[in-house]
């Protein structure tokens, strides 16, 4: 948010006053990294209103991009993305939650510079959408004008009959170049009827569209009906008989559950038959064949390669004997099965080389031990590979490229995970290993990137593994690590230099948000960004190859100046305390809010050096200096659990920042500034502010600082009410000016970052 022109004075003054101050040196300070190769990514974000950012990592050439599009009520994007030349971006919004509503997947179509706003989907809703993989095309299914939909799993089902369109659509021309309507039953309840999933074929002659639909509430028996359409194809249709392939729908219809349904770059199918039996469905011919199977089994799993035409299978025998042969796997290529190996009595895994040269089998050797070995597909020899003695199960496995792959190991009670990487080049080779100590490894999953190595581990740190020489190096903290479960995932870029980190909300009763950062293999970066709703698919994600940065809006720098001096205290902070002298600043720790006296640590501003420690201080007793000296005294405190909360004062208690009374008590969303007289003199709305919420206001009562723990740390004109910088820092629970108004210190994460006044102001008025 840049600076508001009304404020000029104000701001012009307060610039020219930070000039009457000595300027000392910052120490440990870095600017952001100014990298011509950084990559870029792309940003959904809610605040003030739905919308996407679109910036490199390090938050410079930013420019907000969709805005005033979404409905104000949007918390889920998802859609088809940018398209193959990277002119078109497509995406659905929704709205998921808030007492039951949900507003159904509306499309949008913008392009790359943001000014053309296509409108020939307006008319559709609950739409899913998929870009051919070679040319500016986008298959579309989904309802034309319908009903406004009232979702509520209690109430009782509401069947109409409404019209589906199934179409290739043009941006270019903004048209339909074919299309097929049709009616049929909806289901208001649960979606049943509706429940798209939109494919193509490899080759972009055609995508295929299915849907699942109930016909039997008492078995949860479930048709597929299957839709084609292309260039060159036209509209055809083929239904499947009712039969267990989409048993266990999800109860509120947002996604399907294909259960057993595998698509094929080719666009063939594998499913289950009227008799359940495995068969394989080509979309463009409709003819169906069943695998040449034995009649007691079924398949589990199915990968495609790349091309289409072979693909690897996971098999299934009913047997009754103890220790009989009922793990089978299989190559399927040319319409015939051929057996990889014998079948086993234990379970075992197959994963697939990316260009299906070999695979990695993993197999329950004697029911409590796994053993891996190399499976080369060309003469389907087994080698069996040494990767750790009395083996552990196996907790991570992934290919790096078309002959490596990296393999970790949970091995005894240290919790350390022993990764060990192959080469299958020539014969499998080990190529390096080394180890990390976990805590809590839960189901998250660790990335490595090829060729920097980097395992992200569930407790919101990124090691950096060299595989030569075994050494481990521990990339700085996340600052939102209090938030953050044991549950966590990493996108890495092409580059493999930077990665979108993905954190889990730490939360009673789940449906948090999904906490984002962008982070680099060398450390010099490391950035929250944002989060989501956990259930967005395009919450966060890397600007794609093909689109052409020049035909992007400008954008502008959003990084912030660099601070006078960060300290890193490796604790959570709830309030931070000025000298009178501006010398130090005391910090106070986040358990104090929960009843538990917690210490404050008071540190050196010139130097960052801790002066002392304050141990067990209860949340009604704060920190002042006598004779240059910090001591613990009481203080007189209004219960925490209730509004309106009282952020700040002036001195003379001219101005009061109060958080207040809410519908339950507890949320807030929104901050007021009352006068002496008790009457509001602006209200400043954010849905996120919570009772972490933290404010200032500087010595002269001209500005208002205000940080909460899902929003950015922003700054106010008092006299105005309006914003004069946004400042890209999230997750800050205290900010606090300096008694002479020359400093700004924020409690960002886990450190304490002092920023000169005048150089924020100067930002706000670029």
């Amino acid at each position: 948010m840049k600076f508001k022109r009304t404020s000029l004075f104000l701001c012009i003054t307060l610039v020219a006053l930070t000039g009457l101050f000595p300027t000392a040196q910052p120490t440990a300070a870095q600017s952001p990294r100014q990298d011509a190769d950084m990559p870029y990514l792309m940003a959904f974000s809610d605040s003030p209103a739905p919308h996407f950012v679109i910036e490199r990592a390090d938050g410079s050439d930013s420019r907000d991009f969709a805005t005033d599009l979404m409905p104000a009520d949007t918390n889920v994007v998802d859609g088809a993305g940018w398209s193959p030349s990277g002119q078109w971006v497509a995406w659905t919004a929704e709205t998921i939650g808030g007492g039951g509503a949900y507003s159904g997947a509306r499309p949008f179509i913008l392009s790359a510079d943001g000014q053309t706003h296509l409108t020939g989907l307006d008319d559709m809703n609950l739409v899913e959408m998929a870009w051919s993989p070679n040319r500016d095309l986008l298959a579309v299914a989904g309802l034309v004008n319908p009903p406004e939909i009232s979702f509520n799993p209690q109430m009782e089902p509401a069947e109409v009959n409404v019209t589906h369109r199934i179409g290739l659509f043009d941006p270019a021309t903004n048209a339909f170049v074919a299309s097929q309507e049709f009616e049929s039953p909806f289901d208001f309840q649960n979606h049943f009827w509706l429940n798209y999933r939109v494919e193509w074929s490899a080759d972009g002659a055609y995508f295929v569209a299915f849907q699942g639909r109930d016909t039997d509430e008492e078995d949860d028996s479930t048709n597929v009906a299957f839709y084609a359409l292309g260039p060159d194809i036209p509209f055809s249709e083929t239904t499947l008989p009712a039969n267990t392939l989409l048993h266990d729908l999800n109860p509120y219809g947002y996604e399907p559950d294909f259960r057993n349904l595998v698509v094929s770059p080719a666009a063939e199918i594998i499913q289950l038959d009227a008799n359940h039996r495995p068969a394989l469905l080509n979309l463009a011919t409709h003819t169906s064949t069943p695998l040449p199977l034995s009649a007691s089994e079924v398949i589990t799993q199915m990968h495609w390669s790349s091309d289409g035409t072979q693909a690897l299978i996971k098999g299934l025998k009913e047997c009754a004997e103890a220790g009989c042969p009922q793990y089978t796997n299989y190559r399927y290529a040319d319409g015939t099965l051929t057996e990889l190996l014998p079948a086993r009595s234990s379970p075992v895994r197959l994963y697939a080389a990316p260009d299906f040269s070999g695979a990695l089998l993993i197999e329950l050797t004697d029911g409590a031990s796994w053993a891996a070995s190399y499976l080369n597909l060309a003469d389907l020899s087994l080698t069996p590979l040494d990767i750790y003695v009395d083996m552990r199960p196996i907790t991570f496995l992934q290919w790096t490229g078309d002959h490596r792959v990296i393999i970790a190991t949970e091995h005894g009670s240290d919790q350390v995970d022993f990764f060990t990487a192959f080469d299958f080049t020539d014969a499998p080779v080990t190529v390096g290993q080394f180890t990390l100590s976990i805590y809590n490894y839960g189901d998250s999953t660790p990335a490595v990137a090829p060729n920097s190595p980097v395992a992200y581990l569930p407790n919101a740190m990124l090691y950096r593994a060299d595989l030569t020489s075994g050494e481990i190096t521990t990339l700085p903290p996340d600052p939102r690590r209090f938030f953050t479960s044991n549950r966590g995932s990493v996108e890495w870029h092409p580059t493999q230099d930077y990665a979108i980190i993905y954190e889990d909300a730490l939360a009673a009763g789940g449906g948090a948000p999904m906490y984002t950062g962008i982070a680099s293999a060398d450390g010099t970066l490391h950035r929250p960004v944002g989060y989501c709703f956990e259930v967005t698919p395009r919450c966060i994600e890397w600007l794609p190859a093909q689109v052409d940065l020049s035909t992007l809006a400008p954008g502008h720098d959003n990084t912030l100046p660099a601070p006078f001096i960060s300290i890193p205290m490796g604790r959570w902070t709830d309030v931070l305390i000025w000298s009178p002298d501006v010398r130090q600043i005391a910090a106070g720790y986040e358990m104090r809010w929960y009843g538990d006296a917690g210490p404050f640590d008071v540190w050196d501003v010139t130097t960052g050096e801790l002066v002392t420690n304050l141990p067990d201080v209860t949340y009604d007793q704060t920190v002042v200096w006598e004779d240059g000296q910090p001591i613990v005294v009481n203080r007189r405190v209004a219960p925490s659990d209730t509004y309106p909360r009282i952020l700040t004062t002036t001195p003379d208690s001219a101005l009061t920042v109060q958080l207040p009374s809410t519908a339950d008590g507890y949320f807030a969303d929104s901050v007021e500034i009352i006068d002496a007289m008790g009457q509001t003199i602006f209200t400043i709305e954010d849905p996120y502010i919570d009772w972490h919420a933290s404010a200032s206001l500087d010595p002269f009562g001209n500005l208002l600082a205000i940080s909460g723990a899902n929003s950015p740390v922003r700054l106010y004109d008092v006299a105005t009410g309006e914003m004069i910088y946004q400042m890209p820092l999230v997750y800050s629970n205290a900010v606090a000016f300096s008694p002479d108004g020359y400093y700004l210190a924020i409690a960002y994460g886990t450190e304490i970052r002092i920023y000169i006044i005048g150089e924020l102001l100067e930002a706000a008025m670029e």
